[in-house]
């Protein structure tokens, strides 16, 4: 799965202003060019596929007259003008007439690069895609405890009915299995306050687990453990904090940062298993929290975009836009500024692409979260931190508009719709951005209405 956050919005279209373009990771591949390398289209591959391809995709949008998602793809004469795109690319660049406004232009070197490689004929080949970042070049890719700059002082973990020591009984044949723990916060009402700094999924049993969230509720006791239906959709009742979904990773904020959990009396473990085998499991999956008493420059929180009970998958269907959800405000008070810091794009099997825009005025300023279509992977839904200002930031302003669109395919016979199961589709950003005290904790989701 390639995805990730685009820096800025520089984006290259022969006509039209486009966003930030699909990812391709975040690394690099060795030996594939550079200045003096060997292949010179490496270098230009870097340019188009972090300033052009939201447009000039492999099927084109937005106005955008061709692809430049390949060598090959450079390689074709434009109908109209009989030159090489190759060509085109260069003089455009060069007269600094792409990317269009509003968006901002080029950098020197960017535009050096793709004006030397026209002038030389447009000479290369294919370059590999870049690889993404690992668990050595970025923290934010890295699973489990021992990853995390700071040891957890607390854990929040499915166990035994009684008896917090003991895994959870996950019995055969078990589908699409809900399970609260409920939690004495020991945020609330600490002096001094508390703020999560850092967090490691804590995943026992990848065999059954499906995925957690964690809530911060007033309902309940500490110690319970609830089978009811309401354990379902705690988000009628209680405030969503955080969550795992196969593929998800730790998340250590930067030093200014830190999470407010501390306005429920009661945290709910909420873990959904799926154990339709003929074996018996246990499991004691969770969360690790590192937190501080040192009070932060910003204090986030999780909020959650996107749509629920909306959601179609129509028999047949290939990248259909089931899922659609706009938040038009996040702001509840406030006329400031409100930053994102990450993002977890949240589907089931059948999705296939997923976008959150930054609309302002009508115009998409950028993708917050970009999964191109075929990319979706159930197994791997990644907490993705943004890089815009080059420490994890993507800014918003009061009336700005936050799009979420969820794409599906579906092979099968069978109209797929919303629901809980594996089996049934799911449309969710969950955005973790700062003030957390002036933003809407749930914005765009049309049916249920989340606790503020």
């Amino acid at each position: 799965m390639r995805i990730t956050f685009i820096a800025v919005t520089l984006t290259m279209a022969f006509g039209v202003a486009c966003g930030p373009p699909p990812p391709t990771g975040t690394g690099g591949a060795a030996g594939t060019g550079g200045a003096g390398g060997a292949n010179p289209f490496c270098d230009v591959k870097r340019v188009l596929t972090t300033k052009c391809t939201s447009c000039h995709a492999d099927i084109p949008n937005s106005g955008a007259p061709m692809p430049l998602t390949s060598y090959a793809a450079t390689q074709q004469t434009d109908p109209e003008t009989g030159q090489k795109y190759y060509s085109l690319l260069g003089t455009r660049a060069g007269n600094g007439s792409m990317p269009p406004y509003p968006n901002l232009p080029l950098s020197t070197t960017d535009k050096q690069v793709l004006v030397n490689w026209a002038n030389s004929g447009g000479k290369g080949a294919e370059c590999p895609t870049p690889s993404a970042g690992t668990c050595e070049t970025d923290p934010n890719y890295c699973v489990g405890e021992q990853h995390l700059p700071c040891k957890p002082d607390m854990y929040f973990k499915a166990h035994a009915r009684g008896d917090v020591n003991r895994k959870f009984p996950i019995p055969a044949g078990a589908r699409d299995d809900y399970h609260c723990y409920r939690f004495k916060n020991p945020f609330y009402g600490a002096n001094p306050p508390r703020y999560e700094i850092a967090e490691a999924p804590v995943i026992d049993n990848t065999a059954v687990i499906h995925h957690w969230l964690l809530f911060g509720s007033h309902f309940g006791a500490d110690g319970d453990v609830d089978d009811s239906g309401n354990c379902v959709a705690p988000e009628f009742t209680d405030t969503l904090l955080a969550g795992w979904a196969p593929g998800g990773t730790n998340s250590v904020y930067p030093s200014d940062v830190g999470l407010a959990l501390n306005e429920w009396p009661i945290l709910n473990l909420q873990v959904h298993y799926n154990n339709p085998g003929s074996t018996a499991h246990e499991d004691a999956s969770g969360i690790g929290i590192c937190s501080t008493t040192r009070t932060p420059q910003n204090i986030a929180g999780t909020v959650t975009l996107g749509q629920d009970v909306g959601v179609s998958a129509p028999a047949g269907a290939v990248n259909h836009p089931g899922g659609n959800g706009t938040c038009d405000n996040m702001f509840k008070v406030g006329t400031g500024t409100a930053t994102i810091l990450n993002s977890w794009g949240h589907m089931h099997q059948l999705g296939s692409g997923f976008t959150t825009e930054l609309l302002r005025g009508g115009q998409r300023m950028r993708y917050v979260t970009n999964i191109p279509l075929g990319d979706w992977s159930f197994d791997q839904q990644k907490h993705y931190m943004h890089t815009e200002l080059g420490d994890g930031r993507v800014q918003v302003l009061p009336g700005d508009r936050l799009k979420t669109t969820c794409y599906y395919t579906n092979p099968t016979t069978r109209n797929v719709g919303f629901g809980t199961s594996t089996s049934a589709e799911m449309c969710y950003d969950f955005i973790v951005a700062y003030p957390i005290s002036q933003l809407k904790r749930g914005c765009g989701a049309l049916s249920i209405t989340f606790r503020q």
